[in-house]
């Protein structure tokens, strides 16, 4: 039986601070089973296309929580759980898994996933991960647009161009214009307009070698704390860890949109409906949970009484809302977040607050 090329790297070191205080810096969003009904990183393998196997299958993630992983992915080698020793952002991420993937195969094709997004329809996501991994064999490199459907300042944009290709299932490929980082509203509502941008996913796919011959050429820095991954042998060899600890010690920190993406040479988006949603706010769950009657949007131990479009979560306590409107409320034993609905992007700045003022992982 031929050996499948085809390789899944999930990012499973975020924080996702803006589902504080449900999510923590020692149960980040990934480990949430919000929307549910299994926590989010669990769900991003659980949907993967056959064609990748779980043995091809690499999760990295921080060293503090590379334990959480393996026990929520039982179903992986040990060896496949990277732990980085400093969190530098997801070029490194994504440039050591690669370096993983090309140990293994010289010829990997890999598909980069979040480990915290919902999609509602994995038929449609699986199509198009087929599509953008058969596109990637000729050495473009591919991302998912996802259709806009408002004028969204909490996510990236990708302009498309003219189509290039048709792939198995109907899948356009169109030739990406640049991408564009998190606009205003008035910017965000011109582009929804315009009809010509999607919302950047953060999924990639491309060949190992094409992604580190990119991050050669604009990387410089983090291609050569690459090579020292690559020199010192397989994971298990001795230096090995070291070699890791100081390369990651030396790599900048930077994304792969920004460092990469934005400059690469061939790149293209294929655009999509699959029910995305990347889960980054409170307010977001609106798009992925019923609504009662009132439209209010409930999870867990919560009692909602005369009240009209609230987001409210228990989380191991009870919460309780009474005569409000447009809300959040989000329970934890240890705490509690209250704000409107309209200003759930801030809970960041709640987050930063807390650290300053007590000088530890909240």
């Amino acid at each position: 039986m031929a050996v499948s090329p085809y390789f899944a790297v999930i990012m499973a070191g975020g924080s996702g601070t803006r589902l504080w205080p449900a999510s923590r810096a020692n149960f980040p969003k990934q480990f949430l089973d919000i929307p549910g009904p299994v926590p989010m990183l669990r769900a991003t393998v659980d949907r993967l296309p056959p064609e990748i196997p779980l043995t091809q299958v690499l999760a990295v993630t921080g060293e503090t929580l590379a334990e959480q992983t393996r026990r929520l992915l039982p179903d992986l080698p040990r060896e496949n759980i990277l732990a980085e020793p400093v969190a530098k952002n997801t070029a490194p991420c994504v440039g050591w898994a690669a370096v993983e993937c090309l140990r293994r195969n010289p010829e990997a094709i890999i598909a980069v996933l979040p480990s915290d997004q919902h999609i509602a329809n994995t038929t449609v996501f699986r199509g198009a991960v087929r599509a953008a991994m058969e596109r990637a064999r000729g050495g473009a490199i591919l991302t998912l647009g996802i259709r806009p459907t408002r004028p969204e300042t909490g996510y990236g944009y990708i302009e498309r161009a003219e189509e290039t290709a048709r792939m198995d299932g109907g899948f356009a490929v169109h030739r990406v214009v640049r991408f564009v980082e998190k606009p205003d509203r008035s910017t965000a509502q011109l582009y929804l307009d315009r009809g010509v941008f999607e919302w950047n996913s953060g999924m990639f796919f491309f060949r190992g070698d094409v992604i580190r011959g990119e991050i050669h050429g604009q990387l410089p820095g983090l291609d050569a704390a690459l090579a020292r991954i690559a020199a010192a042998g397989a994971p298990d060899s001795d230096g090995y860890a070291a070699a890791l600890r100081e390369a990651f010690g030396l790599a900048e920190s930077v994304s792969i949109d920004v460092g990469v993406m934005e400059n690469a040479r061939r790149i293209e988006v294929i655009p999509c409906d699959m029910g995305w949603n990347d889960v980054g706010s409170w307010q977001s769950l609106r798009d992925v949970t019923p609504a009662d009657d009132a439209g209010n949007h409930v999870l867990g131990e919560t009692v909602v009484i005369d009240s009209r479009n609230c987001v409210v979560v228990g989380r191991n306590t009870a919460a309780a809302v009474v005569g409000m409107e447009d809300i959040v409320v989000a329970a934890t034993p240890d705490a509690v977040l209250v704000c409107k609905t309209s200003d759930s992007q801030r809970v960041r700045e709640v987050v930063d607050a807390l650290r300053k003022k007590h000088s530890r992982a909240i």
